[in-house]
């Protein structure tokens, strides 16, 4: 069974908040750790790094999701984007999304903005990005300056590998040291930083459309944000749209819509989805049975295990242990949380320079077909 979950979100600067946003509503649960590395008085943050999956969640801030190696699909709005070099898609605060399917050293900027920082409406949504159903022109004006820009503040915020081996040096020795000395140690690079903000923060402006009708969409997300919680905390035991109508309120018409609505796929198949994530996250990090793994993550049968496992992974349980490296002690004691899922390598464990950051601004995407 999954452990209980806080509804908490992380801020700019890194550190989780729990319970209801600015505005009363609730806080996405979950979002990649900044780890701490921004000031409180910066707007936007770009962490450089790549991420393999990271599951379905939501958050306050606008982030804006930028591909300079590899590729990886982002799911999103109910549609399903595939991201390769030089792309990049906004998500709008409050809209849940999901990220799977990246590769082993690719390379991606994650761009985060403060909704606070923000001067557009509540009711309106930016409609930037280089895939999907309304994609901009990949070499248009716009793309080009974000891209830029985007580069130019990873590039910024991001020290050489050395330098924060010096300050965490200095950490260690507990002797006082501020974010500002570490990422704008000269002044010209906080106006350099502020100035590409501003930059980034004009192409998305241009690009935007008012929805409307904010304070039923907001019910209606937030009705959606319960099943998924409770999904993730409880996949292990019965779960289809009875029990999710019986605990939560719901009918279960509704929340079929949802899952369509807002992911683009059934509730069984997101169902299907959280527990075969979850198997993966065992064969690879344990050296548990497959049987038990089979019905700890909620599968009624090990033959409906391997039959939803090889549909989906093309390969089937052992296969996919063997491929994967074996179990270390720390992995073997992790929790088993849908968050131990998230895979993530940091700037520092890839093979690249600060340099390859600046070369997103001459990144052209190439136009494409989506797959949805």
């Amino acid at each position: 069974m999954a452990a209980e979950e806080k509804r908490t979100g992380k801020g700019i600067d890194g550190r989780e908040r729990e319970g209801k946003g600015r505005d009363g509503h609730q806080a996405g649960y979950y979002e990649i750790a900044m780890n701490g590395r921004y000031l409180s008085q910066m707007p936007a943050a770009a962490l450089a790094g790549n991420v393999i999956y990271n599951r379905m969640h939501w958050h306050e801030h606008l982030e804006v999701m930028c591909c300079l190696k590899g590729s990886f699909s982002l799911r999103a709005g109910g549609e399903i984007l595939r991201l390769s070099e030089g792309d990049f898609a906004a998500i709008n605060p409050e809209v849940p999304h999901e990220i799977f399917d990246g590769k082993e050293d690719g390379l991606q900027i994650i761009y985060s903005v403060d909704a606070r920082f923000l001067r557009k409406k509540d009711t309106e949504r930016y409609q930037f990005a280089t895939v999907g159903d309304n994609a901009l022109p990949a070499d248009c004006p716009e793309a080009k300056a974000f891209r830029k820009s985007v580069g130019r503040i990873a590039w910024i915020t991001t020290p050489e590998r050395d330098v924060l081996e010096a300050h965490i040096r200095k950490w260690e020795k507990s002797e006082d040291l501020s974010g500002q000395e570490i990422f704008f140690p000269r002044e010209e690079d906080w106006y350099a930083y502020q100035r590409e903000v501003y930059e980034s923060l004009w192409c998305l402006a241009r690009h935007k459309s008012d929805q409307g009708r904010e304070a039923e969409r907001r019910e209606g997300q937030e009705q959606f944000y319960r099943c998924v919680q409770m999904i993730h905390r409880q996949y292990g035991a019965r779960m289809d749209a009875g029990s999710l109508s019986a605990a939560l309120g719901l009918s279960e018409p509704t929340i079929y819509r949802m899952f369509r609505k807002y992911l683009g796929m059934s509730l069984n198949s997101y169902i299907r989805l959280v527990r075969l994530r979850s198997a993966q996250n065992l064969l690879e990090g344990t050296d548990r049975e497959i049987t038990e793994i089979a019905y700890t993550c909620g599968f009624g049968s090990l033959s409906n295990f391997y039959r939803v496992f090889q549909d989906l992974t093309g390969q089937s349980p052992g296969e996919y242990r063997r491929q994967r490296r074996p179990p270390t002690p720390e992995r073997v004691g992790m929790q088993q949380d849908v968050m131990g899922m998230n895979r993530f390598q940091s700037f520092f464990e890839l093979p690249y320079t600060r340099d390859d950051l600046l070369a997103f601004g001459a990144c052209q995407a190439k136009r494409r077909e989506q797959n949805v």
